[in-house]
């Protein structure tokens, strides 16, 4: 602007940059924000991937729970579900096939987050030792199973294979 000129500059965003409620034009739904997918065995490596990348793009917000669905009469109602929803592309974005076909998409980011840690977060590990335990159990008397481990198998498939050890041994129980 020259020296003379009296334009107005433009008002300021009421969402300024690295606020929570901003997305920067490039910040499209279609984004891939973290350089790998949400696999069955890798979800601590994954969320902490993740995290990182959307604190930097002050959203870990959404979903951490800091911040919340606001009022529907609230000023940033409609800017919060604009955001909310980019954020849970994101995280849709970077789910392998496997998962993204199990997942019905929430209405907001933190459900889907929770959804995820609480299928496939380490903290199953009890559960899975239960399963193993009973496993362990259930092939004693059956003598064409081979070794049964986690590692070559997803948690679905080791609870299917040990409901399917369980019913084999009440069949050979019964004959």
């Amino acid at each position: 602007m020259g020296e003379g000129d009296n334009t107005p500059l433009p008002p300021p965003s009421k969402y300024e940059s690295f606020t929570d409620y901003n997305l920067h034009p490039s910040e499209v739904s279609k984004l891939v924000i973290c350089p790998m997918l949400l696999t069955i065995d890798n979800y601590e490596e994954w969320s902490r991937s993740i995290r990182n990348n959307l604190r930097s793009k002050s959203k870990l917000e959404f979903v951490d729970g800091s911040i919340v669905k606001p009022d529907s009469k609230h000023a940033d109602y409609r800017q919060w579900g604009i955001v909310n929803s980019t954020v849970v592309a994101w995280i849709y974005n970077i789910l392998d096939a496997s998962i993204r076909s199990t997942v019905i998409i929430p209405d907001d980011a933190k459900t889907l987050w929770d959804d995820l840690r609480d299928r496939y977060s380490l903290g199953n590990g009890p559960r899975i030792f239960e399963l193993k335990h009973d496993i362990a159990d259930l092939v004693r008397p059956v003598t064409k199973i081979k070794e049964l481990t986690m590692d070559s198998l997803s948690i679905g498939n080791y609870h299917d294979s040990k409901a399917q050890i369980y019913q084999n041994s009440i069949a050979n129980e019964q004959n």
